[in-house]
């Protein structure tokens, strides 16, 4: 059964090279050795890409799910040693994990952008130093925070108040163009006809008032007949 399993879960290609193995442990053995090397070249890609991994325009969310692939890569890859010999008793085993998780945080760390520099410093000022998952939430809550100061803020009832009682502008006429196109027949000059010509109906008369009352016109009565 357990032959069959591990011929099922293999790719094509693999599968038929291990397809005439007794045992298990013989297929196992054999993909072992193939397979189960440490791969200096494709560690030396990754910890580069790592190295040189920024956040850039990506979201918190985003740029942790990048770097966390890099690292399980990196992990399966560099056959990082662990003690097996079940008799140790100084916990080198939880250590080690703590060591690298450090390393980890802090390379991520590095790699944020300029804004989050304040609570970068707080991160790293933390005693006991914080996991992974706990700097993850903080800098999440932080992100969602500046997100909410730079919405757009909504417009009150003083807003609309103050557009309803703003006082309109006002709008200027073109000066009437209807005298240019009279005509007097009997003087021969636009601007008037007949009917309210001076030379015929006279022109209008002003007197001037020296007194306190200031400037007084008075006009005669069968010109302002027709020029009213």
């Amino acid at each position: 059964m357990v032959l069959s399993w591990l011929l099922n879960s293999l790719n094509e290609n693999v599968r038929n090279s291990v397809l005439y193995f007794d045992t298990a442990q013989s297929l196992w053995d054999d993909l072992e050795g193939r397979f189960g090397q440490t791969n200096k070249a494709r560690l030396f890609q990754v910890q580069k890409e790592f190295l040189c991994l920024t956040q850039g325009d990506l979201d918190i969310a985003n740029y942790y799910t990048k770097a966390k692939q890099l690292w399980d890569e990196a992990k399966a890859v560099s056959g990082f040693p662990t003690c097996d010999c079940k008799k140790c008793e100084c916990g080198i085993n939880g250590k080690l994990f703590q060591y690298s998780e450090e390393q980890r945080l802090i390379q991520f760390l590095m790699g944020l952008n300029g804004s989050y520099t304040t609570i970068r410093g707080s991160i790293l000022m933390m005693t006991p130093f914080p996991s992974m998952s706990q700097v993850y939430s903080l800098l999440v809550q932080e992100e969602r925070q500046r997100q909410v100061r730079t919405e757009p803020q909504f417009l009150g009832d003083n807003a609309s108040f103050t557009a309803g009682t703003t006082k309109p502008i006002a709008v200027q006429r073109r000066p009437d163009n209807r005298r240019s196109n009279l005509f007097c027949e009997h003087c021969k000059k636009p601007g008037h006809t007949v009917d309210r010509c001076y030379k015929i109906h006279g022109y209008p008369t002003k007197t001037q008032n020296r007194g306190r009352g200031g400037y007084k016109q008075t006009f005669n009565r069968k010109a302002y007949k027709y020029l009213d």
